[in-house]
């Protein structure tokens, strides 16, 4: 049996509350949850796995068809979230119009959030929930030996006409017996971070789960922080050493949460000798001076945080649970031991008036961060900020199960502020692009740093799109 995993093209991705300026020039990164689930029917099925990301080439749907013409494969995945829900969706008719008798499966954060639309899709023959390593592979095993999908936890599927919902799977509670990503399915040396120094480069993730509870997440891997242990990363990073990769960037939620596990990796990765260069995402409240100066002599080279407002107002609405004063101090500390800093703000929470917006647009030039990100606060589906606004009465419509069961391209996502139109709140998420980054002290910085010709070109090419972007305003929103 041959199974064919896909990442679409993001073409009609749903209208982003960040900049099309800033999502073009982000680079490419591996489809990591794909690569994983390629993993684990390498290890537990007899089945030929192939990856196709179409992200890369940006194929379009008539290119997925001769592809799939072209593989021949029986069985389909497709991941999606809602986000790509429209390109997903577009991909599974290429399939099916392609090879009717074609197996299509659908996984990914939407199906989880959406199973009942998912599902009801004509061109879905079944969708896994949650975690799909273990169920698409038992999924597979039952196609392959000809035996019904009843009974296979995580997994819907559509039998006779009708819709089969078996009992959900429980999250994988020992991630270190999850095989590493076949990151040998692709052509790994083509994804590059645009901010990276060098051109070869992969992400990985060490943790599932966030323990926090701020008002706007999605919580994919749910509430409960699961890890693995330093061992276990060290190994991975070895195999990614031996096909030439040197630079990773952790997606975890928030890598430190574990401080003793954090320092256990750190003290490996010295012991080992293992040269690389890797970033992480924490919160301002999980660093302290100890624990920067072991990261930094690990390899750690930048340190992405959420800080999300300069006004401690909507940080107490937002549930984030940090102060002002300490993400100062934090920040100054992490540029002491020499890190790049990637800071997120959001603008436009509920009760965020205009100057407030203002004053979060000039804490983040004053603290300098390396970069930053700026996007408009969004209700995202299944978010504790989307079911405020029902509560609120400010929502009529449950407008994100909408788009799930009807996936139309225009679709707007809604927004929760109660002072300030969607207009209004574009314009100064291009005027925070423009404060930050159009200041001269800034560009000098940053040419300052360049450190070798592989990364100027890459910044070159990011920074053109920047500024085009930022000089055309309202020009450049997506």
């Amino acid at each position: 049996m041959k199974i064919l995993l896909i990442q679409p093209a993001p073409r009609n991705m749903v209208a982003s509350i960040v900049p099309k300026y800033v999502v073009e020039g982000a680079g490419h990164y591996p489809p990591l949850g794909l690569l994983y689930i390629a993993a684990s029917l390498k290890k537990y099925t007899t089945a030929a796995v192939e990856v196709l990301d179409a992200s890369l080439d940006n194929l379009t749907d008539a290119d997925i068809k001769r592809e799939v013409l072209a593989r021949r494969p029986d069985i389909v995945g497709i991941t999606a979230t809602t986000f790509t829900l429209v390109d997903a969706v577009n991909a599974a008719k290429a399939v099916k119009e392609a090879a009717p008798g074609t197996h299509v499966c659908v996984g990914g954060p939407h199906t989880s959030v959406y199973p009942d639309e998912t599902i009801a899709l004509p061109c879905v023959d079944s969708i896994v929930l949650g975690e799909g390593e273990d169920s698409f592979a038992e999924l597979v095993r039952r196609l392959e030996a000809g035996r019904s999908l009843e009974g296979i936890e995580g997994v819907c599927f559509k039998a006779g006409g009708a819709v089969v919902k078996n009992p959900l799977r429980g999250f994988i509670q020992d991630l270190d017996a999850v095989p590493f990503p076949a990151r040998e399915l692709l052509e790994y040396r083509r994804y590059r971070s645009v901010i990276g120094a060098k051109e070869l480069f992969t992400t990985l993730i060490s943790s599932r789960g966030c323990p926090y509870n701020c008002l706007y997440c999605y919580q994919a891997f749910g509430r409960r922080y699961r890890s693995r242990s330093a061992a276990n990363m060290i190994t991975e990073i070895k195999e990614c050493l031996v096909m030439g990769i040197k630079e990773f960037w952790f997606f975890d939620d928030n890598f430190t949460v574990d401080r003793k596990r954090t320092l256990e990796f750190c003290d490996a990765l010295l012991r080992e000798g293992l040269k690389i260069s890797w970033d992480m995402r924490t919160r301002v409240d999980l660093l302290d001076e100890e624990l920067l100066g072991r990261l930094k002599a690990a390899g750690c080279r930048r340190v992405f945080i959420g800080i999300e407002s300069g006004v401690e107002k909507t940080l107490l609405t937002l549930r984030k649970r940090i102060d002002l004063g300490r993400a100062r101090t934090t920040l100054a500390l992490v540029k002491k031991y020499g890190f790049e800093t990637y800071l997120d703000f959001m603008i436009g929470s509920p009760g965020e008036t205009r100057e407030e917006i203002l004053r979060t647009i000039a804490f983040a030039v004053e603290i300098a961060p390396d970069y930053v990100q700026f996007a408009v606060t969004t209700p995202y589906p299944d978010t504790d900020l989307y079911r405020v606004g029902f509560e609120k009465g400010l929502f009529k419509r449950d407008v994100w199960r909408e788009f799930a069961a009807s996936p139309d391209a225009s679709f707007t996502p809604p927004l929760l502020n109660e002072y300030l139109g969607r207009e209004e709140l574009m314009g100064l998420l291009d005027l925070a692009y423009r404060k930050f980054y159009l200041r001269p002290a800034y560009i000098w910085r940053r040419l300052l740093a360049l450190r070798s010709l592989t990364e100027l070109l890459g910044k070159i090419s990011a920074a053109g799109k920047l500024f085009r972007g930022l000089l055309a305003g309202a020009g450049g929103r997506r």
